[in-house]
């Protein structure tokens, strides 16, 4: 058991004694708190000064400001030297190392043991803080899944049935009665969560006396860049059968392209060639809910038809261009499709009133469904037109990026159309947002479009994401 005995002396001083009377031992504690309350109340700094008792000595001296606490008799030396014996404190900041944003107390209270304290330096390893911070690549992330086991003579015939499996799953997005060309890539597009994307599917219209069998290279450049990609040509209006009219075609067309657009949730790309542009932008303008993303106008007369070609001489072997109006801008002539773009801009007027196909795509003559075609026509995301010089077909080759003859056959390039200034059908509002693409390429015939490497890789094929 222990007891305690406390005494006050006149001078504040407080002398604290404990005893311990267990089994016969007796002994008096060496402790003692003393408090000069005077002292106290007059000093209201938070300094605290910690004093070891000396041997020997029963009480510390009364004169020392502050609180003090007796510590055991034999204190531990000073790191410090001379100054104040007996005395710890905090280090100065000079006498803090900083080594990589920690703190190193070299000379510090809180030291433990004699003498001087080891430096404990930190470094970084930056190699390892990249490997730590660097996103994994794919590759690793794809090692990092179980590998399968490697193929015994036993498993042979079960791989073979897990890679038809496979080949079934990689088709999937393939798989149409009207598809030329599938593809065989497994591997589409992977986003951050890892689930796979397909690429737009790909609708295709040729051109005039033109069917899928002359767009197979384009079907196999796209399959080429784009693995899996499910692309379309319509067959539908092949080699004399281009002859009817646009609108015809335009109605047939829709019926063959609506169904892949509805199954398309992130919409779709059209490749339209030659006469298919002209086709392709009556779709578009007429079909209000359609998710074409990017129209690509490959060699199209886009502002119409003007010239003695092979093409027009199979029509009208006996009729030069200058008459051709005059078969044309009639009733019977509109069935045609061939004068359902033609223009002659040394008869404008008679053009504007018996055309009934561009002139009113183009809202040249007045359309009462202008206005909602326009807005249909601005749902595309980009519209690319590609041309050249030596295409030997479209006359004026200008055509295919909507520049076109005046009165006197000198070309008006598109930004001082009519059809422009006027935006009368978006084409103004699409290079204003930034949506008009242009291509030239010469050296180009007109039937080498659809097959040519330079004219894919340069202008269509980063369309087509």
């Amino acid at each position: 058991m222990y007891s305690r005995t406390i005494q006050r002396h006149s001078s504040g001083e407080v002398n604290c004694t404990v005893r311990s009377t267990t089994k016969g031992y007796n002994k008096k504690t060496n402790s003692c708190i003393t408090r000069n309350s005077a002292a106290v109340q007059g000093k209201r700094g938070n300094t605290i000064t910690i004093n070891p008792r000396k041997s020997g000595a029963g009480t510390a001296s009364a004169s020392a400001p502050g609180v003090t606490r007796s510590c055991p008799s034999a204190p531990n030396p000073s790191p410090y030297g001379v100054e104040e014996k007996g005395k710890k404190r905090y280090p100065t900041a000079e006498e803090i190392e900083v080594i990589g944003g920690y703190q190193t107390l070299e000379k510090s209270c809180l030291a433990k043991g004699n003498g001087t304290q080891k430096t404990v330096k930190v470094c970084f390893d930056e190699v390892q803080l990249e490997q730590v911070f660097e996103y994994p690549s794919e590759n690793s992330v794809l090692a990092s899944f179980p590998s399968p086991p490697l193929p015994g003579p036993e498993r042979e015939e079960e791989k073979e049935e897990e890679d038809d499996e496979d080949d079934e799953e990689g088709l999937f997005l393939l798989r149409s009665s009207q598809t030329v060309g599938t593809g065989a890539g497994r591997v589409l597009r992977v986003d951050e969560s890892f689930e796979v994307i397909g690429y737009k599917p790909v609708i295709v219209v040729h051109g005039l006396f033109d069917g899928p069998k002359q767009l197979a290279d384009l079907v196999r450049l796209i399959n080429k860049s784009h693995p899996g990609t499910n692309v379309t040509v319509i067959d539908l209006f092949d080699g004399q059968a281009s002859l009817m009219s646009l609108w015809k075609q335009v109605q047939g067309f829709k019926q063959e392209i609506l169904p892949i657009m509805q199954n398309a949730a992130d919409g779709v790309h059209l490749i339209c060639f030659s006469q298919g542009g002209l086709v392709c932008r009556g779709i578009i303008s007429t079909l209000p809910d359609h998710n074409v993303h990017s129209f690509i106008s490959l060699s199209s007369p886009q502002a119409g038809q003007y010239g003695e070609t092979e093409y027009l001489k199979h029509v009208f072997p006996k009729t030069m261009k200058t008459h051709i109006y005059q078969i044309c801008y009639c009733s019977i002539g509109q069935k045609v499709s061939i004068c359902n773009y033609w223009k002659d801009s040394h008869h404008i007027d008679k053009y504007v009133k018996g055309s009934n196909y561009l002139a009113v795509l183009n809202n040249e003559r007045p359309n009462p469904n202008a206005r909602v075609w326009k807005k249909n026509f601005l749902r595309i995301k980009k519209l690319v037109l590609i041309g050249g010089p030596d295409d030997g077909v479209i006359t004026p080759w200008q055509s295919s990026h909507f520049g076109f003859y005046d009165a006197n056959e000198t070309i008006v390039e598109m930004k001082n159309q009519d059809v422009y200034l006027k935006d009368v059908f978006g084409l103004k509002t699409l290079d204003a947002r930034g949506d008009l693409v242009m291509c030239v390429f010469p050296g180009v015939k007109h039937t080498k479009w659809h097959s040519n490497d330079t004219v894919y890789h340069g202008c269509i094929d980063k369309w087509l994401t």
